[in-house]
């Protein structure tokens, strides 16, 4: 049965993403850039913190040191926070595994019952080399460490971006929203490794929508910025844990893999720390 067909049930993502919901998200982008005064960002942090349950001594930094709360979000770790297993691929995030299987031959991706998108409509290249491979949906939740890294070593052959909608990725909505990640913003970084080719998509979401990466300028979610993608002039080599990019606020990982092999070691609710082992060799 075809996508299409599987996914007649289900609500089309632009009800979800009203006109306007991007421009909002930019707004709130500002805002989390804008300098507040210092004694009122390290209330705000503290709040957010102990909240959600972040242990702030896994920061590079004293909260004091953070000039906006945006800073603070996309903060990175103290060397040594997330030791990598000793693993075929490893996970590239803070996370929670909402998906996890096989690629079909046919390049579709079973995430929710009843409901496949393809690897192309995702990568939005051909998706001949991942058919009959294996996929990884990963989850961030606002208190998860939001930057995200190597899956195995490589070489980061370029990236490209796909403008879309910003509606949210929690999880329950994936059984109402035909085509979510299909539908957001998206931002890939291809890379090449001694499994075969890995694309490692980061998903854009509700509320800022901007995704940064390390190795180049771009930043998604931008007024003016249209799709755009690049290949590298001189490929990045990379070892697994190299960072890739980071999430400004929210949202979702989905890591598309050749077979090499591989084995998932995780299953659907694990919640996950970057490094954590997240497929063996056969």
């Amino acid at each position: 049965m075809s996508a299409d067909k599987k996914n007649r049930f289900m609500l089309p993502a632009s009800l979800f993403s009203p006109p306007g919901t991007n421009f909002l998200s930019r707004v709130l982008g500002d805002l989390v850039h804008t300098k507040p005064p210092k004694a009122m960002l390290k209330v705000s942090i503290k709040a957010y913190a102990k909240s959600l349950g972040i242990d702030l001594a896994e920061a590079d930094r004293p909260i004091e040191e953070y000039a906006t709360f945006a800073e603070f979000f996309t903060r990175r770790l103290k060397p040594g926070a997330r030791p990598l297993a000793d693993a075929a691929v490893v996970s590239p995030v803070d996370s929670m595994v909402q998906a996890i299987g096989r690629i079909d031959g046919e390049g579709l991706i079973s995430q929710v019952k009843g409901h496949d998108y393809s690897v192309a409509d995702l990568l939005g290249t051909d998706a001949h080399a991942w058919a009959g491979g294996h996929f990884a949906v990963l989850y961030l939740s606002p208190a998860d460490y939001h930057r995200f890294h190597a899956p195995v070593a490589g070489t980061v052959t370029g990236y490209r971006y796909i403008k879309g909608c910003l509606v949210s990725v929690k999880p329950w909505l994936h059984n109402l929203v035909a085509g979510l990640l299909v539908s957001n913003e998206r931002v890939i970084s291809f890379l090449d490794t001694a499994l075969g080719p890995v694309a490692v998509c980061a998903v854009g979401a509700t509320g800022v929508g901007r995704i940064h990466l390390a190795y180049s300028s771009m930043v998604s979610n931008l007024a003016g910025v249209p799709s755009s993608e690049e290949t590298l002039r001189e490929p990045l080599q990379v070892a697994a844990g190299d960072e890739l990019g980071a999430f400004d606020l929210g949202s979702t990982i989905v890591l598309i893999l050749p077979d090499a092999g591989l084995t998932p070691v995780v299953e659907v609710g694990d919640k996950l720390r970057l490094g954590q082992a997240l497929f063996a060799r056969s």
